[in-house]
């Protein structure tokens, strides 16, 4: 799953989604874009409207963000950008900070592993900026692992 949102409102949205048969697709977005783009947190928002039972959405951020959420499988010839039931099958996982570049990764990783999976958490002052961050944390993780092969399941149309 890739997703956007710049300013609490989801521009050039890259996600997941499922075809419904009334024609409805429902986006598959994460808290923690929301959170890494927007400072908005959905999960407190939601609590609160929930005990409350008011809804009240935050309607601005002052802190506005690109961020990209992605799930990778490296093996020793690829990295692959793939959906997120790759973690369920990971086994123990762990948080790291500056992963690759990366601002955080939710990962099984540990040097020296052949093969392992990561989440990777990316944000940047635009969308584009979060972007080029991503490319470059793929090319470190492909460069440092001597890894040849990318592929990417869900490209961008």
């Amino acid at each position: 799953m890739r997703a956007a949102i710049v300013g609490g409102k989801l521009q050039g949205v890259e996600a997941a989604y499922l075809a419904q048969k009334a024609g409805w697709e429902v986006f598959l977005i994460t808290p923690t874009v929301v959170y890494k783009s927007s400072g908005i947190n959905m999960v407190e928002v939601l609590g609160k409207n929930f005990i409350t039972s008011k809804i009240k959405w935050p309607t601005d951020s002052a802190n506005t963000r690109g961020a990209i959420y992605e799930h990778i499988s490296v093996s020793p010839d690829t990295v692959k950008v793939c959906g997120e039931h790759i973690m369920g099958e990971a086994g123990p996982l762990n948080l790291n900070t500056n992963f690759f570049g990366a601002d955080e990764a939710i990962t099984n990783y540990y040097p020296g592993k052949k093969e392992w999976v990561a989440t990777l958490i990316i944000s940047g002052h635009t969308r584009q900026e979060a972007w080029e961050k991503r490319c470059t944390v793929i090319d470190r993780i492909m460069k440092e692992s001597k890894i040849k092969e990318y592929i990417d399941l869900f490209p961008e149309s």
